[in-house]
């Protein structure tokens, strides 16, 4: 007898809990995707060959002027353009898109360094026409304590697809 207690005992407990009730539990899933169209830019902001007077004090700049690889000089007092000369030649490939930078406006930092390898920085400020899609201006400044040698800089720009 004992032995059919024990099993109408199993039994039960087994029963309740087969038939306990499933807790169900619901959530949303946010799926996103980003799909970029690219385009080629071609774009060389050259200031040239920069001559300095070795005599010559204070702040110099070189400012370009111009598209399409045409670009206008005009040097500060102190300073000419050498050998290389100026290239501004900053468009986009033959699609509806304006190159824009944030108000038209960016400044890019020329990095270079001396003999006794300590770095040195120059500063260009580039102009987007509106509704352009070239560099129409680039500005560099020179300050005073600036050794000679090569300088180079990069700057991201946003392309804009119409």
């Amino acid at each position: 007898m004992r032995k059919y207690f024990l099993l109408s005992a199993v039994a039960l407990l087994a029963t309740s809990t087969a038939n306990a009730a499933m807790r169900v539990a619901t959530t949303t899933i946010q799926s996103d995707a980003v799909i970029m169209d690219t385009v080629n830019v071609t774009c060389n902001v050259d200031f040239g060959a920069i001559i300095r007077n070795l005599n010559s004090t204070g702040e110099q700049s070189v400012t370009l002027q111009g598209y399409d690889g045409a670009a206008n000089a005009t040097y500060s007092d102190g300073i000419t353009g050498g050998y290389i000369k100026p290239n501004l030649d900053c468009t986009l490939a033959d699609v509806n898109a304006t190159v824009f930078l944030e108000a038209n406006n960016s400044d890019i930092t020329l990095s270079g360094q001396d003999d006794g390898n300590k770095d040195y920085n120059l500063s260009a400020h580039l102009y987007i026409e509106d509704g352009s899609n070239t560099v129409t201006q680039a500005t560099l400044t020179i300050p005073e304590s600036t050794p000679a040698g090569n300088y180079r800089g990069t700057i991201t720009v946003n392309v804009l697809i119409n």
